[in-house]
């Protein structure tokens, strides 16, 4: 059977079998030199899987077992033809001869047993190996913030995620000569990336990392993996390479804005000096303007208008309509006193009275000086009308009095 939940959930979410095998060939630097010393040894790969390690084993000589406990996910080595078995994997460490394998490899299986399990790996591993044998560990990298705290639980099961210190630790501890860690799987770019970006610092750190741990063995075994343990060589993107990488970025963004600042400081200063330099120039001549003579005669003509429009601005309209109408009926009294005396003059003297008569009534004023003297005409009987009734009251009888004094009110 290979329709179980895990084996399709592998398929969708380890990669194909070929990219697996590309990502494999990483370790082929520490293989290959043991491969004269030990070819045709066995070696054990811990939860093989799809085989694919176990693939490229048996390819190059090594007599390769493949352990796991899934039936389904074995069945695909099975069709291949490689050497698996169905089991525990502790068990079956612990069954095994001592140095009876040149390799025991574990990719992707730690994150699953356990600490007290790992553990018990790399005790029995170091038990079972060959002099310069090695052990490979290949797990999840928690340094990668987004695998720690996100993908590591998209399988459900997985336990823990174990940091690359703590398995490093543990193989020195259990009596290995030497070991190596190796982060994996991160974009090539990133080494020279320098855009670096925060979701590079959160997720572009290696999301996979292993330990290689070598037995102690006769010294030119050892020697021909010196190339592939040096503390020199690198591999992978570590969480403090990339914040150094942003840092760096960062002091540069702000180099940048230092240098815009300051740039930007001295066009303000020579703005300033600009400045200062018009406006002494501009009280300069706003010295000549106050001291010639036409300011000084504008002044007053100024002051002058500005309260005439204060004034203006402060009247209400019905305020201005009486003042208008105040002008009005002060030029028409102007006009009258006028007439009056031009018509006296004109009584005195026929013959000048004929010739404006008829001037007026060319240039069509006579209309407008009809209406004159017939205005004078009721003043000068409203005139007589109070002159008759300007009579002492004295003098009248009581009745006649009585009669006076309404006819005076009727007429106020």
């Amino acid at each position: 059977m290979k329709d179980s939940f895990y084996s399709y959930f592998e398929n969708k979410h380890r990669g194909s079998r070929e990219s697996i095998k590309e990502r494999l060939n990483i370790y082929m630097p520490f293989i290959n030199p043991l491969k004269d010393i030990y070819l045709g040894e066995t070696i054990l790969d811990l939860g093989s899987g799809r085989g694919e390690w176990l693939e490229m084993m048996q390819s190059i000589g090594f007599d390769g077992i493949g352990i796991d406990h899934n039936e389904e996910i074995l069945s695909y080595c099975r069709n291949l033809g490689l050497n698996v078995k169905t089991s525990d994997v502790i068990s079956f460490l612990e069954s095994m001869a001592d140095e009876s394998v040149a390799i025991v490899s574990s990719f992707h299986l730690v994150e699953h047993i356990g600490f007290y399990n790992v553990k018990r790996l790399v005790e029995e591993s170091f038990r079972i190996l060959k002099p310069g044998g090695l052990l490979i560990i290949e797990t999840p990298n928690p340094e990668n913030i987004i695998v720690s705290t996100n993908n590591f639980y998209l399988d459900p099961t997985h336990i823990s995620p174990i940091p690359s210190a703590l398995l490093s630790f543990l193989v020195e501890h259990e009596g290995f000569e030497r070991n190596k860690i190796l982060r994996l799987q991160e974009d090539k770019s990133l080494s020279y990336k320098e855009d670096i970006q925060i979701i590079d610092i959160l997720g572009g750190v290696s999301p996979d990392y292993s330990v290689i741990a070598q037995k102690q063995g006769e010294l030119a075994t050892l020697i021909l993996l010196d190339a592939a343990f040096d503390a020199n060589s690198k591999y992978g993107v570590g969480l403090q390479e990339l914040s150094n990488q942003y840092d760096q970025k960062i002091n540069k963004l702000l180099t940048i804005r230092d240098k815009r600042l300051s740039n930007l400081d001295d066009a303000i200063e020579r703005l300033n000096l600009l400045v200062q330099k018009e406006n002494t120039e501009l009280k300069a001549n706003l010295s000549d303007v106050y001291a010639s003579t036409l300011w000084k005669l504008n002044v007053p003509i100024s002051y002058i208008s500005r309260w005439v429009k204060l004034c203006i601005k402060s009247l209400s309209k019905i305020d201005f309509y009486n003042c208008l109408l105040g002008v009005k009926t002060d030029i028409n009294r102007k006009l009258i006193f006028f007439a009056k005396k031009l018509i006296s003059i004109l009584n005195s003297k026929p013959k000048l009275k004929g010739m404006m008569l008829k001037v007026i009534n060319k240039i069509g004023f006579y209309g407008y000086f009809k209406k004159i003297l017939d205005k004078l005409n009721r003043q000068g009987e409203k005139y007589n009308s109070q002159k008759i009734f300007s009579c002492s009251a004295s003098q009248l009888s009581p009745k006649a009095r009585a009669i006076y004094n309404a006819l005076k009110k009727k007429i106020k």
